[in-house]
């Protein structure tokens, strides 16, 4: 007989399994949440921990990065500079042309490696670096446009062997001139401008190291330098035109492609070889001799202490404020007994 107000057996052991599945699924629901946390944490502590070590070996190398990227720059410089002296002479404009690329290559990737590791590198060089690399790399790769099949190939027969012109076909967006079908036409200023359609073109290609060097030389010296006869050009419009590869094109670009480097050129080595101003007042006064430079100090003058020159005190400034500041207190060590 079973009392009243109790369950029967049956009834509480199925609340006892729907309790026990409860439970089960529970536990398994959240430890299904803390597996996947725990592998998420795992994941990015491991990408953390890369990326981590690669800002930091950028960081710590970030002046390294820059010093070269200044040096190649300046190497780029110069060799820029005699690929425009040695056009007329193949194959050294061309080989001067890719190595000038090459190495504006070299100081764009340092740079920005350099400047991503939070060294002092403006934009401005960046910019010059990928100027000067960017066009000749293309056309070592790809080629160099012409404005039609026509002019490539006659283009090409000037260069010579392993170079070839070719008609190209291509879609347009905005093209100058009659040399897109199907574009919809607007005239400016008696320019014709073309919207979309196909644009035909040229293209000079090479086969071979020499002729690509050769495209080389063609896209970045024999059409002239921006900073150079191409900008002068521009702003004359039809009233004088500079030819880049006349001796007096030649002498703008090579002298303009120059002439920052002869700032920077002496900035950089200073930089690299640690050159302090107490050195440069020394090499800017006669009167402190280089070996004793260490022990020079400002002290009360002793007998046969070293008397400052006046050729010291004639030297330019600013150095030669630093030697004539004190002209009587300055005694080297060692200099004379």
């Amino acid at each position: 007989m079973v009392l009243s107000g109790t369950p029967p057996i049956r009834t509480r052991a199925g609340e006892y399994r729907l309790q026990l599945s409860r439970i089960t699924s529970e536990r398994d629901e959240r430890a299904s949440h803390w597996a996947d946390k725990i592998r998420d944490e795992l994941d990015d502590a491991i990408e953390d921990s890369f990326w981590d070590d690669a800002k930091g070996w950028l960081h710590d190398n970030a002046d390294l990065f820059k010093t070269i990227g200044d040096l190649v720059g300046d190497l780029s410089g110069i060799l820029g500079m005699l690929a425009i002296i040695t056009m007329p002479f193949p194959p050294l404009g061309a080989i001067f042309a890719t190595a000038a690329a090459v190495t504006s290559g070299i100081a764009l990737l340092s740079h920005l490696m350099a400047k991503a590791g939070g060294a002092d590198v403006s934009w401005f060089n960046v910019g010059l670096d990928a100027l000067g690399a960017i066009p000749g790399i293309s056309a070592f790769a790809k080629g160099v446009k012409a404005a039609d099949g026509a002019a490539a190939v006659a283009r090409a027969a000037q260069l010579g062997r392993g170079t070839r012109g070719v008609t190209t076909i291509g879609r347009n967006i905005v093209g100058l001139g009659d040399n897109v079908a199907g574009a919809v036409n607007y005239t400016f200023k008696g320019k014709n401008i073309g919207l979309w359609g196909l644009k035909h073109g040229g293209l000079i290609k090479a086969e071979g190291l020499m002729g690509r060097m050769t495209l080389v030389a063609e896209q970045t010296v024999h059409k002239g330098q921006w900073a150079g006869t191409r900008i002068i050009n521009l702003a004359g419009g039809n009233r004088w035109s500079i030819d880049p590869m006349s001796n007096l094109g030649r002498g703008i670009d090579a002298g303009i492609k120059i002439a920052p480097k002869l700032v920077s050129i002496p900035t950089h080595i200073g930089e690299l070889m640690g050159v302090s101003p107490t050195t440069l007042t020394a090499l800017s006064c006669p009167a402190l001799p280089l070996p004793s430079l260490a022990k020079a100090s400002y002290r009360a003058p002793m007998r046969g202490s070293a008397p400052v020159s006046s050729a010291c005190l004639r030297t330019r400034p600013p150095f030669s404020r630093r030697c004539a500041s004190r002209p009587r207190d300055l005694t080297v060590a060692g200099a004379g007994t």
